[in-house]
């Protein structure tokens, strides 16, 4: 078993449902020619996560806050970016950093910093 395998499995096991959105990619023409525009719309993306909270040694107040949680996320379809939120239990947190844990060039889950 490879550990991308056993890595998504304790997330899977461990961890709870949540929500990955990206925003709108840009601006759509109408089907319709007297319709308006439109922004388009964020994509939502099922993921499994595992939350945990900072060491009370890595809060510095500047780069880890003291409501910044850690998550690690499971690989899915969706790569997560700075651009994007996630949706935990119906609370939505913005991504300050995305980190990948893979020492080998293969991802096994990502690694992130989010705040409410």
């Amino acid at each position: 078993m490879g550990m991308t395998t056993t890595a998504t499995k304790l997330i899977n096991r461990f961890g709870q449902d949540a929500t990955l959105v990206k925003p709108a990619t840009g601006a759509t023409e109408p089907v319709n020619p007297w319709d308006e525009p439109s922004d388009g719309l964020p994509t939502e993306h099922p993921v499994t996560v595992a939350v945990t909270e900072y060491n009370v040694e890595d809060m510095d107040g500047t780069l880890i806050g003291i409501s910044d949680l850690r998550v690690f996320m499971a690989v899915s379809d969706a790569v997560p970016t700075k651009a994007d939120t996630l949706v935990i239990g119906g609370v939505t947190y913005q991504i300050k950093r995305v980190g990948v844990l893979g020492p080998d060039g293969t991802t096994i889950c990502y690694d992130m910093q989010v705040t409410a």
